[in-house]
């Protein structure tokens, strides 16, 4: 608790030396109490960040749920708090309107409203400048994996960014609530600071070489293959045959060019020469190769601007990026000899630091399964052997035996699935016959996708799919602004149409740019809290699931003493059903009239 105190005491200095000066901070009142009907309210910064922290240290907070919450830091607290002081020639605000460590531990007290006991945190590490996407930049393009990144600590406390982090970890775990930071390990920043100190890290290509979106125009992108080397290569990599994968054309690898015996940072960019001349030449210089989308081989994805893949083996003949030496490693390449040694020790490093550092309790591996399996099992036993109980989550959409050796949860394909009644329903068939071998996360949204509300605009829609993957043994899961019925999506990288992609542009989208959550709309956080106070823990002896009329769906939970039955009606139109007055304990849209329950729109009743 050691960071958490003296970033008080850092508070009240500050509110002491400015004891005479007038402070307004707006904020949306419900982070003060999520009860309240959403409004701006104008408090004192000092008295506001005081008054929490000081509850947290004296424990008036304690998680009892069983919640994870996605806390985009950055994104999830931003918000124009139209900042004011009587203090002349003030040159910036004592605090910044984007998010950070300090506004997120007073978001605490909200969070612990939501039924939390877990935040996952999308990556925090220092980001890259060059190629940056949007006024903020992508926190994927990650300049160095050890340090934090520096605009997410409040640059009037006298700590550093470390101090802010380790601050906010403290008074997660006072109030019960684990803290589980994603992780990248397999790309960088194009600029990032390992391009100076290890060049050989990565691949590279002349700076003249124009970046291009498809193979309809010179330069570069993405390899391009025929469409009987693609159903090759599918058929290859289904069957786990990854010797002498087929590999891209002579022209594309040839752009690739050897290591540089010099690099150095020339304004933003690292530029690399290829010899020492007497006299510059263009020709001599290169620069770092950007990423791409790299599975499937005919993905139409321009090339990424702001980062790259790491080399994780070096040889002559592979010296390129492309499916076959990023992800799906040919074997004539992933041997031993070609391991670049150095770098693995790196990246199978960054878990221990954070636990040692940190004390986080937990790890989201982004692309875990692309990683070569030694470089995976070497992070993981390293991980535990610092910690445990350390827990890894897994951003696979497959459910599988082979994740679940090694992971306590994957992501999942709920996010896909949610909105459409068919796959809902076998999803649900599947834990009927024992067919889930690992958790997954329990939500119809994620960063990547469109949101809830998106794909079907009501809200009862996205309480319904909320209630149902409550009653599941699973990671229940909040991504951050579902629970505010947010329309626009963090990022465009999964399952979005052609006009939706147009429409959201990285200044549109969070992930990149500053972008506030709408507060002060209609929100369901009171029906969530009733959710999770008349469902509980998820601890069935056997569940079974059936089809009962046309989109009308029943799941039937066995407890050691109890029963409780749901039925749902998963459409915009109403649904009747027979009832025969069983205890009702949790219901949403529905009317009773006699014996009969009217599902309106999405609508479902819990009986037990």
């Amino acid at each position: 608790m050691e960071n958490l105190s003296n970033l008080l005491e850092n508070l009240q200095k500050l509110k002491q030396e400015y004891k005479n000066k007038t402070f307004n901070y707006s904020i949306p009142n419900i982070w003060l109490d999520s009860k309240l009907s959403p409004e701006i309210i104008t408090v004192n910064p000092f008295d506001y960040f005081e008054n929490v922290i000081d509850s947290i240290i004296n424990k008036k907070y304690s998680s009892n749920g069983n919640v994870c919450y996605n806390l985009f830091i950055r994104a999830t607290l931003s918000f124009d708090h139209k900042f004011n002081t009587n203090i002349k020639y003030l040159e910036t605000p004592f605090f910044k309107n984007e998010g950070t460590f300090l506004k997120a531990i007073a978001f605490i007290p909200y969070l612990i409203s939501l039924g939390i006991n877990k935040v996952h945190i999308l990556p925090i590490n220092s980001i890259g400048i060059d190629g940056k996407k949007g006024n903020l930049g992508s926190p994927y393009a990650i300049r160095n994996h050890y340090k934090l990144e520096d605009e997410l600590g409040e640059d009037c406390l006298d700590l550093t960014i470390e101090e802010q982090y380790k601050a906010f970890i403290e008074a997660c775990h006072i109030c019960g609530i684990k803290v589980i930071q994603e992780f990248v390990f397999r790309t960088a920043s194009i600029d990032s600071d390992l391009t100076l100190t290890n060049p050989k890290w990565f691949y590279w290509i002349k700076n003249s070489t124009k970046i291009v979106s498809s193979e309809q125009s010179t330069g570069y992108c993405s390899p391009k293959f025929s469409d009987k080397q693609l159903k090759k290569i599918k058929e290859q990599v289904e069957a786990k045959d990854f010797y002498n994968l087929t590999q891209p054309e002579e022209k594309y690898r040839n752009m690739f060019t050897k290591v540089p015996i010099k690099v150095a940072r020339v304004d933003a960019k690292i530029i690399g020469l290829l010899e020492i001349l007497s006299k510059p030449k263009k020709s001599n210089e290169v620069k770092i190769a950007p990423a791409f989308a790299d599975w499937p081989p005919d993905d139409n994805q321009p090339a990424w601007d702001d980062v790259t893949y790491f080399k994780l083996y070096d040889n002559k003949d592979f010296n390129y990026i492309a499916y076959n030496t990023v992800r799906m490693y040919d074997e004539k390449l992933s041997i031993q000899k070609n391991k670049i040694n150095k770098l693995w020790d790196y990246i199978a490093k960054i878990l221990p630091f954070y636990i040692k550092e940190y004390n986080i309790d937990g790890a989201m591996i982004d692309m875990g399964h692309s990683l070569p399996i030694e470089l995976l099992e070497d992070i993981i036993k390293l991980a535990k052997n610092e910690k445990e109980d350390f827990i890894l989550w897994e951003e696979n959409f497959n459910l599988t035996e082979e994740s679940a050796k090694v992971y306590d949860a994957a992501l999942g394909y709920s996010i896909f699935d949610s909105h459409l009644p068919d796959k809902l329903f076998q999803l649900l068939k599947r834990f009927e016959n024992n067919d889930i071998p690992i958790s997954f996360f329990g939500t119809g949204e994620n960063h990547n996708t469109p949101r809830a509300i998106m794909r079907i605009e009501n809200k009862n829609y996205s309480i319904l799919i909320y209630t149902i993957y409550k009653l599941l043994p699973i990671v229940n899961y909040i991504h951050s602004g579902f629970e505010l019925l947010e329309k626009d999506p963090i990022n465009t990288g999964l399952q979005f149409t052609e006009d939706q992609i147009a429409e959201y542009g990285v200044d549109k989208l969070a992930l990149f740019s500053y972008k506030e959550f709408n507060w002060f709309s209609e929100n369901i956080i009171a029906k969530i809290a009733e959710i999770n106070n008349a469902i509980g823990d998820a601890n069935y002896s056997k569940i079974s699931a059936e089809e009962i009329g046309d989109n009308i769906f029943k799941i039937t939970l066995n407890y050691s003493d109890s029963i409780k039955t749901m039925i749902y009606n998963h459409s915009q139109n109403k649904k009747e059903i027979d009832y025969n007055s069983e205890g009702i304990i949790l219901q949403n849209n529905i009317s009773i009239v006699d014996s009969k329950i009217t599902l309106n729109d999405y609508g479902f009743v819990v009986l037990g």
